[in-house]
This record gives structure tokens, C-alpha cells and sequence, in this order.
């Protein structure tokens, strides 16, 4: 039984260690961006902000469809105009106080969005807003926090009328996660599917309208030149078949067949559980994606929350694992150990969580049966 407590205590002390690494490293990673680093709040300023200030102008928010041009600004505003016009209270404010605010509102929504799909431990806080994904989101000034709240609104009350209205507007503030859609089909919520999408199209008319239809015919260029200038620079399947020489057009429609069929398969096994295939939704929407950008990533904790809302080895995973790659572009090494890693969370993710005492008691137990047998 002496064995049995040491791999006890081995395997708190490891817990605690990977729970610290990522609180260390998010905290200081982001601390220092803030302190010392030129690129704090660039997507947000050179995105949102900027496009805020277009609309006050009454000039179009998007920049020009040109790949070369896109690259050598790296920050543009890129989505629906939703979110730009979200970001117009904003450019009324100086810039350090805005990109504050909005850091604050991202951070009160992903935590909100935690609590609203039944996450009690403030351990799983701690490593959620620390992990490499969200500390990316808010060291650029990016929108998952806020999205993540849309998405735990729309499984939270997916079964009555707020639910279909979170996953519309969702869907009109980043396209990416139409599955969601499917999500609702399969599941046999029709009427609440048609509902989303009747949101997400209404949403996207009217703020449309609202900055006047400015870039609304040369959109579909600026989405394709966006493709072509960074979408080989992420950690999406487009990079890896980008550098393995595929044309762009190939890759990008090879991208979004692959993580439709391995969704399907996954469907197809998950049998309508709902749980099941809210995360297959939200897994296939980044790995259909062309440009999977790391604080993407920040939306599939929402999913694993709704799975584990207590910490364990699969959070562990989830906190440490994407600091292997926490630059853009990446090495191709890297691209394929994050997809596998959105592949690995998604099928862990579904799985009924064992007690972690008791699967180290278990091992211990095995390991030393093992031993007297060989003694014996």
C-alpha cells in the first residue's frame, strides 16, 4: 500500500504542476505583452477600433480585397460588420481605455459563459483564461470571449427561445461556426434551426444596413484575399496541404470535406446524443476553417466545460498542450500536433470522466499485483 500512496502523491504534485504552468506562463505572457510588447490589442485596434472609427466617419470598415496589401498590415477588419459596429462606443474612448474595457468585457463573458454551462470550479476559471488560446485572445484584442458567451447561450437555453437567438448571432459575428446549424438539425430542434438562421441572416442584413451596405460587393474578394495571405501562416489543415504544395483553392475546399466527413463519422457514432454533437459542431467549425488562428481555439473549451465541469487529466491537457505552438506561422510539426489536439479533446471530450483518485488507486493496484505475480 506504500506504493500505492507514493503514485497518490506523485500524481497530486503532477496535478498541481500542470495547473500552475499555465496560470505562470498566461499571466507573464500577457503581462509582458502589455508592458513591453508593440502587438498588445493589434487586431482589436487595427480591427474593431479602427472599423468603429470608419462607421463614425461614414466610410466603409473593410479594408481593400488585396492579398499583399492584407499581409503587410497583418490587422484588418475582416467579419460581418457586427462587431464593428459592437466596437463604435468604443472609438469614442482613447485607446488604452478601450482596449481595457473591451479586455474586461471579453473576460466577464468567458467566465460568465462558464458559469452558464455549469463550471463551479475556480480552478477550471484560472486555467481557462489562462490557457495559450484565451491569453492570445486577449493579448490581440479578439472577440472569442464574447462569442463564447453566445455559444453557452445557445446550449444553456437550447430548448426554448433565447437558445436559437444566441446561436444566430453567433453565426452573424463569425461565419465560421455555421455547423452549429447542423447541430440544431441533428438533433431534431428544425424549428429552432430555422429560427438561428433566420437570426444570423437578419442580423447580417441589418448591420449591414447600418454602415450603409459599404463592402458588402467586394466582401466574397476580401474573404478570398484574406484566405491567400494568411490562411497558410495558421494551424488549420489548409497550412499543412498549403505546405504540402496543394493550390489554395484545392487546399481550402479539401479543408472543409475532411472536417465534414471526420464530423459525420463522428455523428454518426454519437447516435443524437446532444452533448455529443454540440462539441462535434463546434470542433468541425475550427477545423473547417482555412485560417484556424491559436485564440480560436478558445471557443472549444466551452464544449469541454459542458463534458467536465470539474478539473481533470483532460483539462490538464487542454491548459498545457497549445503552448507547444504559441507562434504564427508555425512549424508543420506543430499545425498537425494542434489539430490533433482538437481531435483528441473532441473524442476525450464525450467520455464519462473517471474519478482521478481512483484511477491512480487503480493503477497502483495493478502495478502491484503484477509485481507479487512475477514474484510468485
Amino acid at each position: 500500500m506504500q506504493g500505492a500512496g507514493q503514485s497518490i502523491e506523485c500524481a497530486r504534485l503532477t496535478r498541481r504542476a500542470l495547473t500552475a504552468l499555465p496560470l505562470v506562463l498566461g499571466t507573464g505572457i500577457l503581462l509582458g505583452n502589455v508592458v513591453y510588447g508593440h502587438a498588445y490589442g493589434a487586431d482589436f485596434r487595427g480591427g474593431m477600433w479602427k472599423a468603429g472609427h470608419a462607421i463614425l466617419a461614414g466610410t466603409s470598415p473593410y479594408p481593400n480585397a488585396n492579398a499583399g496589401a492584407l499581409l503587410h498590415a497583418l490587422y484588418g477588419y475582416v467579419p460581418p460588420p457586427l462587431f464593428a459596429l459592437v466596437a463604435v462606443p468604443f472609438a469614442l474612448l482613447p485607446w488604452a481605455a478601450a482596449i481595457a474595457t473591451w479586455n474586461l468585457v471579453s473576460i466577464g463573458s468567458f467566465g460568465l459563459a462558464l458559469h452558464l454551462v455549469g463550471v463551479r470550479d475556480r480552478r477550471i476559471y484560472a486555467l481557462a483564461v489562462c490557457s495559450l488560446p484565451f491569453v492570445l485572445s486577449l493579448g490581440f484584442g479578439q472577440t472569442e470571449g464574447v462569442l463564447a458567451l453566445g455559444l453557452a447561450a445557445g446550449w444553456r437555453w437550447r430548448d426554448s427561445a433565447p437558445g436559437p437567438v444566441a446561436v444566430g448571432a453567433v453565426i452573424a459575428a463569425k461565419l465560421i461556426v455555421w455547423p452549429l446549424l447542423i447541430w440544431l438539425v441533428f438533433t431534431r430542434r428544425i424549428r429552432s434551426a430555422a429560427a438561428a438562421l433566420g437570426v444570423a441572416v437578419g442580423l447580417i442584413a441589418v448591420s449591414w444596413a447600418a454602415v450603409g451596405f459599404k463592402g458588402l460587393t467586394s466582401y466574397p474578394k476580401l474573404l478570398a484575399a484574406d484566405g491567400r495571405a494568411f490562411s497558410g501562416r495558421t494551424h488549420s489543415i489548409a497550412a499543412l496541404l498549403l505546405g504540402a504544395g496543394v493550390g489554395q483553392a484545392s487546399a481550402e475546399l479539401l479543408t472543409v470535406v475532411i472536417a465534414l466527413t471526420v464530423g459525420a463519422l463522428a455523428a454518426y457514432r454519437a447516435r443524437r446524443d446532444d452533448q455529443t454533437l454540440f462539441l462535434i459542431a463546434v470542433a468541425v467549425s475550427l477545423l473547417a476553417s482555412p485560417m484556424l488562428e491559436m485564440h480560436y481555439l478558445a471557443l472549444l473549451l466551452i464544449p469541454l466545460a459542458i463534458a467536465r465541469p470539474r478539473l481533470d487529466a483532460l483539462w490538464l491537457f487542454a491548459a498545457n498542450i497549445f503552448w507547444l505552438s504559441p507562434h504564427d506561422p508555425a512549424h508543420e510539426w506543430q499545425v498537425a500536433l494542434v489539430l490533433l489536439s482538437v481531435a483528441i479533446l473532441a473524442a476525450r471530450g464525450v467520455q464519462k470522466p473517471a474519478s482521478s483518485r481512483q484511477a491512480w488507486v487503480a493503477g497502483a493496484l495493478e502495478r502491484r499485483i503484477t509485481t507479487l505475480s512475477r514474484s510468485a
